[in-house]
C-alpha cells in the first residue's frame, strides 16, 4: 500500500489511491463473473483476422463455430470448436480423456483443451476488479458525486484496466496455443501443429476439412457468380466460362455429343443434388433454395451459393427439374420470369426445385395417400379429382391465412416469412394446371401439411388472452429487464431475459407460452423488486432530509404559513404508499421511474441544502448570509500534521473576517 505501477512507472500513493486499493482489493469475483470474463477474451482472441480469416488451399475460408465449456459463443462457423478449460494442471489429464472420449461420439465436434495457470487466474480477478470500481464510480460522476481525487484515481484505473486485459488477453492466447486437441478419438498436440495460436489452428483445420467436408471438391471452383445466368441465356453452350468444362478447372456440366455441346445430368454434382432433391420428394418435403444451400454449404460439402445455382441452371436446362417461384412453375429455361431464382440472393431463397417426373400411377397413388394425410379424408386415384380436392383445400386454408397473417405482421411476431411463403405456396397451387397441381400434392404434400398445421395451430393459439400475453412479455424485455440488467446484473436476471429473448423470437414461440409466461413473471418480479428497493430510499433519505430541516432551529422562527411551500421540494418526493401494478413501469401515485427516483436519491443533498439556506434567509432576513465550502478555501489535501495547523488557522482567518462584515455564516 505504498506504490503503484503505472505507464510511467512506479509512484507513490495518496491516501486517496491507498483507500481506493483497499476497496478493490475487497471485490472478490464469483465463478460467475469469471467465466464472462474468460468466455468474453476466448471470443475475441478467435474472432482475430488470423484465426477466422484462415483459407483451406487459400480457396474458402473456414471460419470456426466456438463453444467454451458447453456455451455456444459463435454459431455461424463451418468447424465446430468445442473449447474445455482445466482450472488447474492436476484437471487438465482428466479433462483430455473426457475429450477423447467425446469426441469419439460427435465425430464432427474438434475438441480443445488448455489450463488455466495461477497467473491467469489472477489477471481474471484484477481485470474483474477495474471493471467493477470503474462501473461503480463512473455511476457516482454522472451523478455528480465524484471528488476530484476519485476522478484522478478513475483514470488511472482505466489505463490499469486496459494494462490488465492486454496481459490477460496475451497470456491467455498463450495458454490456449500450447493445449492439446481431440478429433475421432486421436489427440493432437498443440507443440506438433504449430508455434503460435494461428498455425496451430490452421494445421488443425487442415487435418479436420477432408474428413469434415470430403465432397468439398466435387462442388468447388473459382466463380464469379453470373455463371448460371450466362447458361441459360446462351444460345448454344460453347464459349462458357471454364467451369463448365472438363476438370480440373470446371465441373464437367457440358460435354460434346455429336458434334454439339449439351447440358451433362451425369455430372458428379448434378447427380449429388438431383439425387437429394428425388430423396426429399420422396418424402414429401418442399425443397428451396434456403433448404438448398443449407444442405450444401454444411458438413460434407462446404459449397458456394453461386456453384449450387449454376448446377440447379444445368439441370433446369436438361429437363431434370422445374422451378416455382412466386406461386408460378417453370420449366423452359427460356422463359426471363424464371432467371431471378439463378441470379438475386433472395429469390433464390424462396423458389422452390423439384425433379420433373411425368404424371403416372404411382404419382397419382402418392399424391391420394398424401391428401389421406392432410386431410383424414379418401379421394379418387384420378388427376382431375385429386387437383380439384387439392385446390379446394388450398381455397379453404388461403380464408384462414389471411386474417391470420395480418394478426402475426400487427403483433410483431416471428413466422411472417414462414406464413407468406405457405400463402405464395397456395396461391400458385391455385393457378396451376392439373397435372403439375398432382405433382406439387405428390412431391411436397408432407411439406404442406407441416405448414398447414403451423398455420393452424397458431391460428388458434392467437387468442387475445395470449396476444395480450405476449404484447406484455415483449414490452417487459424491450423496457423492464435493460433498466435490470444495468442495475442488478445477477445470473438469474440475465439467464431470464436471455430465454424471454430466444423464446420471443423463435418461430415455434406460440409453443412455448408456458415459458413465455414464467419468465415474464420472473422479470416482473425482479422489477417490483428492485423498484420497491428504489422507493422506500428515496422515501427514507427524503423523509431523514425532512427531519433534519425541521429540527433546525431556524425552522420554528419562521411563520407557520410559510413552512409547507418552502420544504415542499422535499415532501413532493416522499410517496408514502407503493403502487406498481404487474404491467406498470411506476407508482401509479408519484409515477417516477428507477432512473428518475435515482436521480433523486442522488440529488437529495442539493435539494435539502437549498431549502436550508432558503430558510435561513426567511428566519434571518436582516442579515447576510455567506455560504462557505470548506474545501474551497483549504484545497482538498491535508497530508501532515503541519498542514492541518495551517488550515485550521487559514479556515479561522477567513471566518473572523467575513463575520467582522456582519454575516451569518454557513458552512457547508
Amino acid at each position: 500500500q505504498i506504490i503503484r505501477e503505472s505507464d510511467e512507472g512506479y509512484k507513490l500513493l495518496t491516501i486517496q489511491e491507498k483507500n481506493w486499493d483497499t476497496t478493490r482489493r475487497e471485490l472478490d469475483p464469483k465463478p460467475a463473473n469469471r467465466n464472462r470474463i474468460k468466455k468474453e477474451l476466448l471470443k475475441e482472441i478467435f474472432a482475430e483476422p488470423g484465426i477466422r480469416g484462415y483459407r483451406y488451399q487459400n480457396r474458402r475460408t473456414f471460419p470456426i463455430s466456438l463453444s467454451v465449456d458447453g456455451e455456444v459463443l459463435e454459431s455461424s462457423g463451418q468447424i465446430p470448436l468445442e473449447l474445455l478449460t482445466a482450472d488447474d494442471p492436476e484437471d487438465f489429464n482428466t479433462i483430455c480423456e473426457e475429450a477423447r472420449r467425446a469426441s469419439s461420439e460427435k465425430q464432427d465436434v474438434l475438441f480443445w483443451v488448455f489450463n488455466l495457470n495461477d497467473e491467469l487466474h489472477r489477471l481474471i480477478e484484477e481485470l474483474y476488479r477495474s471493471r467493477e470500481m470503474i462501473s461503480r464510480h463512473e455511476r457516482l460522476a454522472a451523478q455528480g458525486k465524484l471528488s476530484p481525487e476519485e476522478a484522478s484515481c478513475l483514470a488511472e484505473e482505466k489505463v490499469r484496466r486496459d494494462r490488465v486485459q492486454r496481459n490477460l488477453r496475451s497470456r491467455l492466447t498463450e495458454a490456449v496455443a500450447t493445449g492439446a486437441g481431440f478429433f475421432r478419438g486421436v489427440r493432437k498436440d498443440a507443440s506438433s501443429l504449430g508455434q503460435n495460436i494461428a498455425e496451430v489452428f490452421a494445421k488443425l483445420r487442415d487435418e479436420v476439412i477432408p474428413d469434415l467436408y470430403p465432397k468439398f471438391e466435387l462442388g468447388n471452383r473459382p466463380v464469379k457468380g453470373d455463371e448460371a445466368e450466362k447458361f441459360l441465356t446462351a444460345a448454344n453452350l460453347n464459349g462458357l466460362p471454364p467451369v463448365f468444362y472438363e476438370p480440373p478447372e470446371g465441373l464437367d456440366l457440358v460435354v460434346r455429343r455429336a458434334e454439339k455441346f449439351v447440358p451433362n445430368l451425369n455430372a458428379d454434382v448434378c447427380r449429388e443434388v438431383l439425387d437429394y432433391l428425388k430423396r426429399e420428394h420422396s418424402y414429401g418435403n418442399k425443397v428451396t433454395g434456403k433448404t438448398l444451400e443449407a444442405h450444401f454449404s454444411g458438413l460434407g460439402y462446404a459449397w458456394d451459393r453461386d456453384i449450387l445455382r449454376l448446377v440447379l441452371a444445368v439441370l433446369l436446362r436438361g429437363g431434370a427439374i422445374e422451378v416455382t417461384y412466386q406461386g408460378r412453375k417453370y420449366r423452359n429455361h427460356t422463359d426471363p420470369a424464371c432467371r431471378p431464382p439463378f441470379t438475386k440472393n433472395i429469390a433464390f431463397r424462396s423458389a422452390s426445385f423439384a425433379p420433373r417426373e411425368a404424371l403416372d400411377m404411382k404419382i397419382l397413388a402418392d399424391a391420394a395417400r398424401r391428401y389421406e394425410q392432410i386431410t383424414g379424408d379418401e379421394v379418387d386415384i384420378e388427376e382431375e379429382a385429386l387437383a380439384r380436392s387439392f385446390k379446394k383445400l388450398a381455397a379453404d386454408d388461403r380464408e384462414m391465412l389471411r386474417p391470420l397473417l395480418e394478426r402475426v405482421k400487427a403483433a410483431q411476431l416471428p413466422g411472417v416469412e414462414g406464413l407468406a411463403e405457405f400463402q405464395e405456396t397456395i396461391d400458385g397451387i391455385l393457378e396451376m394446371p392439373t397435372d403439375d397441381c398432382v405433382k406439387t400434392l405428390a412431391g411436397e404434400g408432407k411439406s404442406y401439411q407441416e405448414a398447414r398445421m403451423r398455420a393452424q395451430r397458431l391460428n388458434d393459439v392467437l387468442t387475445e388472452q395470449n396476444l395480450r400475453l405476449l404484447r406484455t412479455a415483449r414490452r417487459v424485455l424491450e423496457v423492464k429487464y435493460p433498466i435490470l440488467n444495468a442495475r442488478d446484473p445477477r445470473e438469474e436476471v440475465i439467464q431470464a431475459g436471455s430465454q424471454l429473448k430466444d423464446a420471443l423470437e423463435h418461430e415455434t414461440f406460440y409453443q412455448r407460452l408456458d415459458d413465455i409466461q414464467h419468465t415474464t413473471d420472473l422479470l416482473v418480479k425482479y422489477y417490483l423488486d428492485l423498484y420497491g428497493k428504489f422507493h422506500k430510499k428515496r422515501r427514507e433519505v427524503y423523509e431523514k432530509a425532512v427531519d433534519e430541516v425541521k429540527g433546525l432551529p431556524e425552522w420554528l422562527n419562521i411563520e407557520e404559513a410559510k413552512r409547507e411551500p418552502l420544504i415542499s421540494p422535499l415532501t413532493d418526493k416522499i410517496c408514502e404508499t407503493l403502487d406498481l401494478e404487474n404491467d406498470a413501469e411506476a407508482c401509479k401515485y408519484c409515477r417516477a421511474t428507477i432512473a428518475q427516483m435515482e436521480s433523486e436519491i442522488a440529488a437529495v443533498d442539493t435539494i435539502k441544502a437549498n431549502v436550508i439556506r432558503e430558510l435561513q434567509e426567511l428566519a434571518s432576513p436582516e442579515k447576510k448570509i455567506v455560504h462557505v465550502r470548506v474545501s474551497e478555501v483549504l484545497g482538498n489535501v491535508v497530508e501532515t500534521p503541519e498542514d492541518v495547523e495551517q488550515a485550521v488557522e487559514q479556515l479561522k482567518e477567513h471566518l473572523l473576517k467575513l463575520l467582522a462584515e456582519d454575516t451569518r455564516i454557513i458552512l457547508e
